[in-house]
């Protein structure tokens, strides 16, 4: 069986297939940080004075605190 600290400063981010308008993120996901589970979200993104390619994220804390 899989523990909360199995899982400490582990995540995952899964591409988005459905995205169901262009304000959906283009990643979603979760990790675990100090034992409460965040889920994120990312979006492509591109630099304004770089013009490189980068994933913007937010997180927030999830509110199913499951493993």
């Amino acid at each position: 069986m899989i523990t909360k600290e199995d899982m400490e400063l582990r995540g995952s981010l899964f591409a988005n297939r459905n995205k169901e308008n262009e304000k959906a993120p283009d990643f979603y996901g979760s990790i675990w940080i100090e034992g409460v589970k965040y889920r994120l979200a990312g979006w492509n993104s591109w630099g304004k004075n770089s013009g490189k390619e980068y994933v913007q994220l937010k997180a927030e804390v999830d509110q199913k605190q499951e493993v």
